[in-house]
């Protein structure tokens, strides 16, 4: 007797766009837009020795909605201690931001958790955050 399972395949579009934001020649974090998603990757901070990969998507209009709040967190002159930022998206993914402003540099720092698991991104300055939003 045997057993035969036909499922469907379908081709992976390409990404629209794509942008990588990176220091020293290392990617510190991407992302692939799509018509109707935003992919972003990025290696877990956490671990020194081993890539651990860290996936969070954005529908356009949660990508928008984050570019501007990170712009007008930008545009303040200083930041307070606990200034921090939290997104929870459309798929209970929680994106925490902590803002810093060290040397002159104003920068943040994002993290994701998802089902329990939080995973540390890196310190992206403005310029970098324009980059990887396509904004410049």
């Amino acid at each position: 007797m045997s057993t035969t399972a036909i499922s469907q395949i379908s081709e992976v579009p390409k990404p629209l766009k794509q942008t990588k934001v990176g220091s020293f020649g290392a990617i510190l974090i991407s992302c692939d837009r799509f018509e109707n998603i935003s992919i972003f990757q990025f290696d877990d901070s956490k671990y020194q020795q081993i890539k651990v990969p860290v996936f969070f998507n954005l529908t356009n209009s949660e990508y928008e909605e984050l570019y501007q709040a990170l712009s007008d967190k930008f545009s303040k002159e200083q930041f307070s201690e606990d200034e921090n930022m939290i997104m929870t998206t459309k798929d209970n993914t929680k994106i925490i931001f902590r803002f810093t402003k060290l040397m002159g540099t104003k920068s943040v720092k994002f993290g994701v958790e998802k089902n329990g698991i939080y995973a540390m991104g890196y310190y992206l300055t403005q310029k970098q955050v324009k980059k990887l939003f396509d904004k410049v």
